[in-house]
């Protein structure tokens, strides 16, 4: 026997009652109700109306990295930044073909530089700037 969607966008539509059941379900999602239609118009979203998560961001303390030598503390801030993001293209990638849904940017977000800075004796910080933008490629 096949089941009929429960609203008129999907109303041409037959379901297996495993399928109308599964997605029925009031015991899915942590109690709350899916249905098809909810599903459709995500998908509508997704594939007409172009839906995309716009960015997801990887928060990177480099409060570890203070050194009073600038060279030490530009090294660390380099090391810790490719070693930690090193996967999260990769990751944003699996996530996008998880859930179906384009992740148009992936980015990092670190400490505010001043707070690292000040605690090198230079105080020309152009040398951490080059160090976060080689880090950046």
């Amino acid at each position: 026997m096949l089941y009929e969607a429960e609203d008129d966008s999907e109303k041409n539509r037959k379901y297996t009652k495993a399928e109308a059941d599964r997605f029925n379900s009031p015991h899915l999602n942590g109690g709350t109700m899916l249905n098809i239609s909810d599903i459709m118009q995500t998908n509508e979203m997704i594939s007409q109306q172009h839906l995309d998560v716009r960015t997801i961001t990887m928060g990177i303390s480099l409060r570890d990295c203070c050194d009073p030598d600038i060279d030490a503390c530009c090294r660390k801030i380099y090391d810790k930044i490719t070693r930690l993001a090193a996967r999260l293209v990769p990751v944003g990638e699996e996530i996008e073909h998880e859930f179906g849904i384009p992740i148009v940017n992936k980015r990092i977000s670190v400490t505010p530089i001043a707070l690292v800075a000040e605690s090198c004796v230079s105080k020309d910080y152009a040398k951490i700037a080059a160090a976060l933008d080689r880090a950046a490629k």
